[in-house]
């Protein structure tokens, strides 16, 4: 008789192994989606296999639903799928980790549910020692070959699967005929068992997705930190000033048509004093009118040799308010709409303007040169993109260099950065305030934080370096709307991200926040067909996240469809190789391939252990061990015999009125250690219920 709320235990442990994928993704309910299993385990709940089918159904239309952050529609759900299929079989299978999140969340869920199909056929103890091992195995190999989270994915499944364990090792028999575990020990255990995905879900959530707990504190408990300032997520008044928690808004912004997902930038500022970015000094404006045509508005960015390629967009409002500035792409060579530039920010202000359009050039990227650029020594006008704040501690200097002990250029050193913020930095839009430096404190003190902090900090640490960066605020490319036939652009995808000089190629874009990496909206030359990718150790390809500025919630969209004559845009992955940094990354991570190995073959040992004391032990010797135990709390130290037999003659003289119990206990045990063959299984029927007897006439005695 198969216990009925064991399905929800083996569905909990599932969720565990289920984590990684959920976390990896950059979805913005990651801990909710871990716990697809644990959904799909209430439909054995159900006897009628109709309930249950539409149970499965129901779970898979929920989570799906929570992964898109929308109610799924069919239309939508089968352009996607398609879509998805196409990428896994386009992608190699190291390559996998690349596909767009949020279009593989169909195939992720499919597939949870199929895995979850084998769970629920364990209904022996050999068939959870076999399911414990396994996922032991797979979710390290997961991190390995596309760098999903390992280690507290793997504590959890560990830890769940050995109350798996211990459930199936107490109840004895696999039909249930010898329970020795007590109801109150064994709900205990699976009331544990239920809080810990959501625990350590809610702690370490996605590097990519916004934190729940934050944002409900942020929203519904403002007034948990009353010393803390709050502010909405969107380009406006007050975005320079970092170090504050966000609440997070979705409210739409402006609507692009355009034939590629793109950053679109604001401003660029260069002077940050530990708090506040600014560009000291009133620099140059003057007045562009749609008659300037074909002529770079502001300095090109980028190489005066290198080949650019010319992109148009239309620019819609969908905010209450007209644009306070016009966002664009590349360099502008014309807007539509009359505006002042201001060269030092790169900022153009309009005038009561609710719709334009842009045309830009955008560079070829040469991502050869960009990889191979030496380290060189700034020239004299890149002082205000070294400035340092005098408030800015010499650990962040320290921290860098070691870092970046391995790069031979600025490149490399920029993916050695990212790289560790993103092992050991959480993304949250909740931060606790403070006087000093934000970069000392975000380092140091509260180790997690927005986009914000991680630009800035990237920043700092490049310029230390001797490397010239500054930081430039916008919003990320928004989520494809079919029915507009453009990216809509919400408060919510406002980000922030670097610039850094590359000798030869100017002011290359790099996004350092975790999970996100700035595209360019034309192709590159000298390397791969496919998308160029900004700020990623990744192969080229072009990421949809939505970010966030000092303003916005880091979370990734779907582009559940694409504008016509576009491509997919695959996930960037965490910490994919790259050619340059092959042989580095395989140093840095090797540290936690060897802890992961030794945790492994730890527990495989362990747990060789647990079975093979399992298979040595018989429900007799594992009720003899239960006697003993009480035999020495009622006999105290008359308790020494070594026989079954011995032990019921110094029972019966102490307990006479026990004699009816004990002797025929002393015989089904002698049988047991004695007679060669195991007992039928009516004979342990008996034999368990003769000891709950003794057991329930000891605990009477004693009261």
């Amino acid at each position: 008789m198969s216990r009925p709320w064991r399905p929800l235990l083996l569905g909990l442990w599932m969720s565990a192994l289920f984590w990684p994928f959920a976390h990896a993704g950059g979805y913005n309910h990651p801990a909710l989606l871990a716990l697809a299993p644990f959904l799909f385990s209430g439909a054995d709940l159900w006897h009628h296999l109709v309930l249950r089918w539409l149970t499965w159904i129901a779970a898979l239309y929920v989570e799906l639903s929570l992964a898109w952050s929308q109610w799924v529609l069919p239309r939508i759900l089968g352009r996607v799928f398609g879509g998805a299929v196409h990428q896994l079989f386009f992608l190699p299978f190291q390559q996998w980790n690349q596909m767009n999140a949020h279009l593989a969340a169909p195939l992720l869920l499919l597939g949870g549910l199929l895995a979850w199909l084998i769970f629920r056929q364990c209904r022996r103890y050999g068939q959870a020692f076999g399911l414990f091992i396994v996922g032991a195995l797979v979710i390290p190999a997961n991190h390995v070959l596309w760098n999903l989270p390992a280690e507290l994915a793997l504590g959890a499944y560990l830890i769940l699967g050995l109350f798996v364990l211990i459930d199936f090792h107490r109840e004895g028999l696999s039909d249930g005929s010898l329970t020795v575990a007590g109801p109150r020990f064994t709900y205990g255990v699976w009331g544990v068992a239920a809080f810990i995905p959501l625990i350590i879900g809610w702690q370490t959530p996605s590097h990519h997705s916004s934190d729940p707990l934050g944002v409900f504190k942020g929203q519904i408990l403002p007034g948990i930190r009353a010393s803390q300032t709050l502010a909405t997520t969107g380009y406006g008044p007050g975005i320079t000033h970092i170090g504050r928690s966000l609440v997070a808004s979705r409210s739409p912004v402006f609507l692009a048509k355009t034939t590629r997902a793109t950053y679109w930038q604001a401003a660029v500022y260069s002077h940050f004093d530990g708090t506040d970015w600014t560009n000291p000094g009133s620099g140059q404006t003057y007045f562009s009118d749609p008659g300037d045509l074909g002529i770079p508005l502001i300095t090109p960015y980028f190489a005066k040799t290198m080949p650019v390629k010319t992109v148009h967009a239309a620019i819609t409002d969908l905010a209450a308010g007209s644009f306070p500035t016009l966002f664009y792409t590349g360099v502008p060579t014309r807007f539509s709409v009359p505006a002042v530039v201001h060269t030092a920010s790169a900022r153009f202000q309009p005038h009561n303007v609710r719709h334009y359009r842009l045309t830009a050039q955008v560079p070829l990227e040469n991502l050869s040169n960009i990889r191979s650029a030496p380290f060189q020594a700034p020239a004299a006008k890149f002082s205000p993109e070294l400035e340092i704040p005098s408030n800015l501690s010499p650990k962040v200097a320290e921290m860098a260099k070691r870092i970046t002990a391995s790069a031979v250029g600025p490149w490399q050193a920029a993916e050695e950065i990212k790289r560790y913020l993103d092992r050991h930095y959480r993304y949250s839009l909740t931060v606790t305030p403070t006087n000093g430096n934000v970069v000392n404190h975000f380092l140091f003190v509260d180790k997690k934080g927005y986009c914000d902090q991680f630009s800035t900090t990237f920043i700092m640490m490049m310029r230390t370096l001797g490397v010239p960066a500054r930081w430039v605020v916008g919003y990320s490319s928004g989520q494809y709307d079919p029915s507009r036939h453009g990216y809509v652009v919400r408060a919510i995808d406002a980000h922030s991200w670097a610039q850094i000089w590359i000798p030869g190629s100017g002011w290359v874009p790099f996004d350092p926040t975790p999970g996100f990496s700035a595209p360019l909206a034309a192709q590159s030359v000298g390397g791969s067909s496919q998308p160029s990718t900004i700020g990623a150790s990744t192969p080229p390809v072009t990421p949809t996240p939505s970010t966030n500025p000092g303003t916005t919630a880091h979370r990734r969209r779907i582009n559940p469809g694409m504008p016509p004559g576009s491509r997919n845009t695959p996930r960037t992955a965490r910490n994919a190789n790259n050619v340059n940094n092959a042989s580095t990354h395989r140093t840095a991570s090797a540290f936690h391939l060897w802890e992961l190995a030794a945790l492994l073959l730890l527990v495989v040992a362990l747990a060789a252990l647990v079975r093979q004391n399992h298979q040595r032990s018989t429900p007799a010797t594992r009720l003899w061990v239960q006697i003993a135990g009480i035999s020495k709390r009622r006999l105290g130290t008359r308790w020494h015999q070594k026989s079954p037999r011995q032990w019921g003659h110094d029972w019966v003289r102490y307990f006479p009125n026990d004699a009816d119990i004990i002797w025929p206990l002393v015989k089904l045990l002698e049988a047991a250690f004695y007679r060669g063959t195991a007992l039928t299984q009516a004979e342990e029927r008996e034999l368990h219920a003769l000891w709950l007897r003794l057991k329930q006439r000891a605990r009477k005695k004693v009261s």
